[in-house]
């Protein structure tokens, strides 16, 4: 049988005509079905290939600035440790160089002197006749405090510095992230 045939047959009964109809209808409904989702199924995975690019070329920015903003970070660690370093040497420098400070100065110089202030034993067990009026003072323990509080003072301004540089670069980092698309 030729298809002009089936066709004439098709076309003499009803119950096939409709059978036909609707198996067309059918098959051109699904087709047309079945071919945009394919080309939505393209055009998602395109621009779902755009976005992946742009995420990856986002996060290696990102890893980049990261990275560097901890390099800069270590390096300010480090500055902070060799600036301590550095206040403790010299601190231990005036230390030495003042651990035999002594003053000596007269005594009283200007006050009229008495008799019986002359006469006073003084705690060392001589009178201030002997001892010639002066006195001697030890300011090592002075300097080793004044000293400590210089070194304690350096060393916060470090911090200070350190920690300002910390803020500096986590500033550059959100001012970059928040740049980002």
């Amino acid at each position: 049988m030729t298809w002009l045939a089936v066709l004439r047959r098709v076309l003499g009964d009803p119950v096939a005509l409709i059978l036909a109809a609707t198996v067309g209808i059918l098959a051109a409904t699904g087709g047309y079905f079945y071919g945009h989702y394919k080309g939505s199924s393209a055009a998602e995975a395109k621009q779902e290939q755009v976005n992946t690019k742009a995420e990856n070329t986002a996060l290696k920015d990102t890893r980049e600035v990261e990275h560097k903003a901890a390099v800069e970070l270590n390096d300010k660690g480090k500055n902070y440790v060799e600036a301590k370093e550095t206040n403790k040497r010299n601190a231990n420098v005036v230390n030495s160089e003042f651990i035999g400070l002594r003053v000596k100065s007269k005594a009283c110089d200007n006050l009229p002197t008495s008799a019986t202030a002359a006469s006073r034993i003084n705690a060392a067990g001589t009178t201030d006749e002997q001892r010639g009026g002066t006195s001697e003072v030890d300011f090592a323990d002075v300097t080793r405090k004044v000293t400590q509080l210089g070194n304690d003072y350096d060393n916060a301004i470090s911090k200070i510095g350190q920690l300002q540089e910390t803020i500096k670069v986590y500033q550059s980092v959100c001012s970059i992230h928040a740049s980002s698309p």
